[in-house]
């Protein structure tokens, strides 16, 4: 991209523009980074810890609270996961904090909700689903699959890009079987395959990673262009509550804004009793940035390169290139 002159200021930005590489790699994009050859990425979680200890790296190195919500999207129209004893089973058998101690290097914060803390509508209240092993096994016993007997194949899709996930994926499993007693395979595919298949409910996969970001700090973007039935969304994975569906509705409809997010907190209560997915964490904003470049006004909204909400207009600094 090249800056021209804004028709709000009649200036254009500081850099002579910007030039975005895709890497689906993240260690590749590290060595992209520590050779010169990019100035900004996203360093894998993996890599964090090493990047904190060293003098040089960990200057250049930057994180702060995201805008994202992650979890496993599950397809409610397959067995098992149309039962929600199962689902409920799965989300009490999934350990949050040994996941994001030992897979993501603290890089994301553990949640039992889905606004994240900060933005309109958050339950700093919500405990339900806490990590219970015994909680899980009793459930999935009361569902006809004691210690996982008879329990229809689970497979965990996970996208071959990114050799991290692959490990990610082998340590859920592992934490599966110990946790719940349950056998999950896996299926590695690409990204754009990936893509292709969660976009309807006949193809979207039993079981798969996702993430939803906020485009703006408003209840609205989080559930009903989420979880309301009609959206391309919940219906691509299975999920549909007419309750749901009428409290935001109405929550999008009302003026008045304490009523409005009254609507909106009872509606994101009902979804999480609905145990739809298994909801993990909220993201952090994490980025290496060459020390030549300054001026960067992050948000939590910068999910994908700092500055994404504020624009890059004030930045000053000098391509490594």
């Amino acid at each position: 991209m090249r800056w021209r002159p804004t028709q709000t200021t009649g200036r254009a930005g500081r850099l002579n523009g910007v030039t975005f590489i895709a890497i689906p790699d993240r260690a590749v994009a590290f060595q992209a980074y520590q050779a010169g050859e990019v100035d900004i990425i996203q360093p894998d979680p993996g890599d964090v810890p090493g990047i904190q200890n060293d003098s040089a790296l960990s200057q250049a190195y930057t994180q702060y609270s995201g805008a994202c919500t992650e979890s496993y999207e599950l397809n409610l129209t397959i067995p098992p996961f149309d039962e929600k004893l199962v689902r409920e089973a799965f989300i009490y058998a999934y350990d949050r904090d040994a996941y994001i101690r030992d897979i993501l290097q603290g890089t994301s914060v553990k949640t039992l909700t889905w606004i994240p803390p900060g933005f309109p509508g958050h339950d700093p209240d919500e405990t339900r689903y806490d990590f219970d092993p015994e909680r899980a096994r009793t459930l999935l016993a009361e569902a006809g699959y004691p210690n996982g007997e008879g329990l229809p194949e689970v497979t965990l899709t996970y996208v071959s890009d990114d050799p991290a996930a692959e490990s990610a994926a082998t340590y859920l499993v592992q934490r599966y079987q110990e946790n719940l007693g349950v056998t999950i395979t896996t299926s590695a595919l690409d990204g754009t395959t990936i893509d292709e298949l969660i976009v309807d409910v006949e193809t979207h996969p039993q079981m798969v990673l996702s993430s939803w970001c906020a485009e703006y700090p408003d209840p609205k973007v989080w559930l009903s262009d989420y979880w309301h039935s009609r959206t391309d969304l919940a219906s691509s994975f299975g999920y549909a509550n007419p309750e749901v569906d009428r409290l935001l509705d109405e929550a999008d409809r009302e003026r008045d804004e304490a009523t409005r997010l009254a609507l909106y907190q009872q509606a994101q209560r009902l979804i999480i009793g609905d145990a739809p997915q298994i909801i993990r964490s909220h993201s952090i904003n994490s980025f290496l940035i060459k020390p030549t470049f300054d001026g960067f006004d992050f948000t939590s909204q910068d999910w994908l390169f700092p500055g994404q909400a504020t624009g890059l207009m004030q930045v000053t600094g000098t391509s490594s290139e």
